[in-house]
This record gives structure tokens, sequence and C-alpha cells, in this order.
């Protein structure tokens, strides 16, 4: 869906009858007082061990992909296949 499309908050939200748009908007009042004025820097994104850890689940979800793409056809042709194309 394209941004221009989006609502810019609950209020202008055409979709949310007008007590889904007050659950939402109680939501997140209560998670701006929970939350204060805090501001997100790139350092705090490098400390933090979740964001690591996601990047090595990424990257191992990656290699092995890769691997078995780059070693798929020596699977198929250590299985007994000689022909790409059996059925002639």
């Amino acid at each position: 869906m394209p941004f221009f499309v989006l609502a810019n908050s609950p209020n202008e939200a055409k979709w949310l009858s007008q007590r889904e748009k007050e659950i939402v908007a109680g939501i997140l009042a209560t998670d701006a007082a929970e939350s204060g004025h805090s501001t997100h820097r790139f350092v705090d994104g490098l400390k933090d061990m979740r964001a690591w850890l996601l990047g090595i689940i990424d990257f191992a979800i990656l290699l092995c992909i890769y691997a078995i793409s780059f070693w798929m056809s020596t699977f198929i042709r250590n299985a007994g296949l000689q022909d790409t194309y059996p059925f002639q």
C-alpha cells in the first residue's frame, strides 16, 4: 500500500470504527507516557545483543540457503539422476 494512502493518525483511519479509534489512541497515549521523551541512536542498536542475535540468525539462514543451492546439482547427480529431462 503506498504511503500516501495510509492515515497519519487513528482518527483519520476510515477503516476503523469509532470504538477502535479510541482504543488505538489510548494505547498510543499510554505508550508515549511510559516512554517519556527518548531518543534512539545508532550506537544503541550496536550495543543491543538482540540485534546481533538477529544478524547471526539471518546470516546462518542465508549461508545455508546459499550452500544448498550451490551444491544442489551435486546432490541430484549423486542421487542417481544422470539426465536433466528423464521423461522423453
